[in-house]
């Protein structure tokens, strides 16, 4: 099972962006949706839990994607990326 928040402690910079929109046969992929997010930033950012951890902070939208990152420039670039 597969859960959008971390038990881990806070990381410094938040960011909050859509999720990437994946239709399979007119549904959405909620699935694909979150693999996609976790591919890139795990390509691009590194490696869970050490350079970025998923936050649910008070968000109530569930199109919006919350993502805490160890360094400023990874969340610019989660930003540009997704947003």
């Amino acid at each position: 099972m597969r859960v959008l928040w971390d038990k881990y402690p806070d990381l410094p910079y938040r960011a909050v962006a859509p999720w990437p929109v994946i239709e399979r046969n007119g549904c959405l992929d909620w699935v694909e949706s979150v693999e996609s997010v976790e591919i890139w930033l795990n390509e691009y950012v590194g490696s869970h839990y050490t350079r970025w951890t998923w936050t649910m902070w008070t968000l109530h939208n569930p199109y919006l994607c919350s993502v805490s990152f160890a360094r400023e420039p990874d969340s610019t670039l989660f930003l540009l990326r997704f947003s």
